[in-house]
């Protein structure tokens, strides 16, 4: 089979411009959405003129299915080895202040990742100070945490979104001296993350491992072409990862590459 590759770079309206487009070249589109509410029209669009629509990280009753991770209960894990991580510190839970680098507003895998790891902090009274939008750019996330750092005296933990983001930021807490201080937590499993728990100046990250995750969403769509996989009777699919310390870092790093 063909694959076309394309991408909105990171702007809502560029993304369903390239996606209407590829309504005239392709039988199915597998689309990671900025904003899945934006593409109502498209994907209306796409049925009209019989191609099929796999959404990745986000849901929607007009296309085929889901192709994600259970975003929720991974952030929710995350948020639980984040209690682990501030019990250790010492002192009062309902004393710890944490705060966040989000993703797009309004995205699903955004919303998720959030939710889950706020349920933790809400189940064991830790407070979140802040949770800035970073539209998953590292140079964004560097100037919300250079802006964190200035407003806030005392931070116990972040938590990142993703290693693009919680990584340049974990670079900026380590040049302002509070890496001992503050606790990272993240999510991907990227090399320079898992290498950066090793090294002892981030706490923990998830394995997604986008080369590994990205054969399936690739995959999946085709086989949805040839019969093999049907969403309607097997429903949404579920990619694995899990949580990533410094306890298998080391052997995660060598998958990860």
């Amino acid at each position: 089979f063909e694959l076309v590759v394309t991408s909105g770079d990171g702007d809502v309206n560029k993304q369903v411009e390239a996606f209407d487009n590829l309504l005239e070249q392709c039988d199915i589109i597998s689309i990671n959405t900025l904003d899945v509410t934006a593409f109502e029209n498209s994907f209306a669009k796409a049925a009209e003129k019989g191609v099929k629509v796999v959404v990745q990280h986000s849901w929607s009753d007009q296309t085929l299915g889901t192709i994600g991770f259970d975003e929720y209960n991974m952030s929710y894990e995350v948020g639980q080895y984040a209690i682990d991580i501030l019990k250790a510190q010492g002192g009062e839970l309902s004393d710890k202040k944490v705060v966040l680098l989000t993703g797009n507003e309004g995205q699903g895998l955004n919303e998720y990742r959030i939710g889950g790891f706020a349920k933790a902090m809400e189940e064991n009274n830790v407070e979140i100070l802040a949770a800035e939008p970073t539209n998953w750019d590292g140079t964004v996330a560097v100037t919300k945490m250079e802006n964190y750092l200035t407003t806030y005296d005392h931070i116990d933990l972040l938590y990142g979104l993703s290693d693009g983001v919680t990584y340049p930021a974990a670079q900026v807490i380590i040049n302002a001296g509070r890496d001992d201080e503050i606790a990272i937590c993240s999510i991907d499993g990227s090399a320079d993350a898992i290498q950066a728990i090793i090294d002892g100046t981030m706490d923990c990250t998830y394995l997604l491992a986008s080369q590994y995750t990205g054969y399936y969403k690739v995959l999946i769509p085709y086989l949805c072409m040839t019969g093999e996989y049907d969403f309607e009777s097997q429903g949404d699919y579920i990619l694995p990862g899990f949580i990533v310390t410094k306890d298998n870092a080391a052997a995660m790093l060598a998958l990860a590459q």
